[in-house]
């Protein structure tokens, strides 16, 4: 008998919801068929990552770079636990994680693209239907100085602490700081590009700014 397992990823975002399908057939030979079915502002690549329930270990995964994309995972019959994770290209991540390893924030401890995961349970051994929701895990930071004086040539803003790392269960982890160096607009103000991180390790995240004038 077939079992088939659907899979629907939902990413969450300030104001879109909007769906990846994936159609599992489980026969003999396993196959996990993934295609996506609609646009949203996934970070793609998107991995879908296939952990096995009991002992963590990664059973099988899967990229998808489109949402053209169509792939195949293999799974057997069995109790997962699924993970989607988009936007980590800038992590440190290993090649076959298992499910308690941890996602690495790169040296500048910032992002250039929202990191997003979403995790659910699933039992492959009958037909189901499976609802994973991509959550942000970062924060989108802009930053903005005006009536700065007109005799000062460099800023730098620090952001101290933000948690570094973040597992495959969710669980943020690890300490660190990022500096980010702002530029002077013809207007006068001086301004960042958009950036993300992952939240701060305390209840209070220390902003300081260090300026150089002219001599």
């Amino acid at each position: 008998m077939k079992n088939k397992l659907y899979l629907i990823i939902i990413v969450l975002l300030t104001s879109c919801i909007h769906c990846i399908d994936d159609d599992i057939e489980i026969d003999k030979k396993n196959e996990l068929h993934v295609v996506t079915r609609a646009a949203s502002d996934i970070s793609f690549p998107l991995i879908l990552y296939a952990f096995d329930a009991a002992t963590g270990s990664l059973v099988s995964n899967t990229k998808i770079t489109s949402y053209d994309a169509e792939l195949t995972l293999y799974l057997g019959t069995g109790i997962y636990r699924l993970v989607a994770v988009a936007g980590a290209e800038e992590c440190n991540v290993k090649k076959s994680p298992v499910l308690n390893d941890v996602l690495t924030m790169p040296n500048t401890n910032r992002l250039s693209t929202p990191l997003q995961m979403g995790s659910a349970d699933v039992n492959v051994n009958k037909d189901t239907t499976v609802n994973i929701t991509l959550y942000n895990q970062v924060t989108a930071i802009n930053l903005s100085l005006e009536d700065i004086p007109t005799d000062i040539n460099s800023i730098n803003v620090t952001f101290s602490t933000l948690h570094t790392e973040l597992d495959f269960n969710g669980t943020f982890s690890g300490s660190g700081n990022t500096t980010v160096k702002l530029a002077k607009k013809a207007n006068g103000s001086w301004q960042s590009e958009r950036f993300y991180t992952l939240p701060g390790n305390t209840k209070k995240i220390v902003l300081s700014i260090t300026t150089e004038g002219k001599e």
